[in-house]
C-alpha cells in the first residue's frame, strides 16, 4: 500500500495502474490519495469507541484503583467503559454495553494493563488493610467524589423521629 501511494504521489502513476501493479484495492489506494483516509493508517475496520486521550483517563482510573487496591473484573471495566462512553455521548445507552471482544482489544491497546486472578480474601485483607493503603482510599473517594456531579433528589425526605 505504501509503494503503491509512492507512485502515484510522486511518479505520477494513475491510481488505478498503481493499484493494479502494487496488487491493492483500487479504492483504498483512492481514499488514501485523496486524504480521506489517514495514509499512515494500517488498521482495517471500525474506529475505537473511545479516543485515546478518553482511554487513557480510563487507564488512569484503573490504575490509581488498583493502587489502593481494589481492582476490578472484565465485566466491570467493560461497564465503567459503556458509561464513560454514554456521557461522552459517543454511544446511546440502548445500544447496549462493550463486550468482551471490546475490553481485549482496549487491553491490546494498553500493554501496561494486565488481567490477574484475584487472591483469596484471607491473604488480601490483611495486606491491604493497612494506615496507608486505607488513607488513600479515603482520599481517592473524597477527589472523585468532588468531580463526579450529584444530582439531588429533592422529592422525598427522610423523617427521623
Amino acid at each position: 500500500m505504501t509503494n503503491a501511494y509512492i507512485a502515484v504521489k510522486e511518479e505520477n502513476l494513475s491510481i488505478r495502474r498503481a493499484a493494479k501493479s502494487y496488487g491493492v484495492p483500487f479504492q483504498t489506494l483512492r481514499d488514501r490519495v485523496s486524504g480521506e483516509v489517514d495514509p499512515e493508517c494500517c488498521s482495517m475496520g471500525k474506529q475505537p469507541l473511545l479516543s485515546l486521550e478518553e482511554e487513557a483517563k480510563l487507564v488512569n482510573h484503573l490504575k490509581e484503583m488498583a493502587a489502593i487496591s481494589y481492582g476490578y473484573t472484565r465485566q466491570e471495566v467493560a461497564d465503567i467503559a459503556t458509561d464513560f462512553a454514554i456521557q461522552l455521548n459517543t454511544k446511546q445507552k440502548q445500544d447496549g454495553g462493550l463486550s468482551m471482544n471490546w475490553f481485549y482489544g482496549f487491553l491490546g491497546r494498553w500493554s501496561e494493563l494486565k488481567v490477574v486472578k484475584p487472591k483469596s480474601l484471607e491473604v488480601a485483607r490483611p495486606k491491604a488493610a493497612n494506615v496507608e493503603n486505607v488513607s488513600k482510599y479515603f482520599q481517592a473517594l473524597a477527589k472523585n467524589t468532588y468531580q463526579i456531579p450529584i444530582k439531588r433528589q429533592t422529592s422525598f425526605a427522610l423523617q427521623c423521629g
